[in-house]
């Protein structure tokens, strides 16, 4: 009974002569806490702040492959309908011809470096 308080044990003992064990046994919340899995434990604010921060930036790689993969499609439809629209708008066409005689160029000499390569 040494460093005890005489109020909280006769408070105690009360309890204890009425029935009611509220007082004596620890909270149950709090055995709860201390018995979670690191996985299953509530996160602090720094951490839920570096997991957003971490999310945010692990997309860039996706968009800027998306962005490459979009423009490429863009570069390929003007290629293909290049004709049609030269026709339908006079005024591009010269445009529209370097445009091709561009794209053809490079695929003539990208044909050329793989012929070198497998030596055909």
């Amino acid at each position: 009974m040494r460093g005890e308080d005489p109020t909280e044990a006769k408070a105690a003992a009360a309890m204890a002569a009425s029935g009611s064990r509220r007082g004596v046994l620890p909270d149950i919340d709090e055995i709860n806490s201390t018995l979670r899995k690191d996985s299953e434990r509530r996160k602090t604010a720094t951490e839920v702040a570096a997991s957003r921060a971490a999310t945010e930036q692990s997309g860039g790689f996706g968009r800027g492959f998306l962005t490459v993969v979009l423009l490429a499609a863009g570069l390929v439809a003007l290629y293909v309908v290049a004709p049609r629209l030269a026709e339908a708008v006079p005024a591009l066409a010269p445009a529209l011809e370097a445009y091709v005689e561009a794209v053809n160029g490079a695929r003539f000499w990208l044909d050329a470096q793989l012929k070198a390569l497998t030596g055909e």
